[in-house]
């Protein structure tokens, strides 16, 4: 193989790295955007919207909120650490 021929190798594996970060990058915003609102329903997010909560009041809600949202993207989130690790 030539080095021109090396080089573009090269740069079809790069591309195809960061080609795969994005499609898991997409994979993890399209997670976490279907399953917001149903997160936010399950926990009654919105039932506090128009009250004055303590600070604590809306840390646990907050909590609530992201620890369902969790059970979605923690997967991906995990696996795209992962693979930049890799990279």
């Amino acid at each position: 193989m030539s080095d021109e021929m090396k080089e573009i190798e090269q740069k079809k594996a790069t591309y195809m790295k960061h080609f795969i970060v994005d499609y898991l990058e997409h994979g993890l915003r399209k997670s976490v955007q279907q399953n917001a609102i149903q997160c936010a329903k399950n926990v009654n997010y919105f039932r506090y919207l128009n009250e004055d909560l303590s600070n604590k009041e809306q840390r646990l809600l907050d909590s609530a909120f992201e620890k369902c949202l969790g059970k979605y993207s923690d997967s991906y989130e995990h696996a795209l650490n992962a693979f930049n690790n890799h990279m």
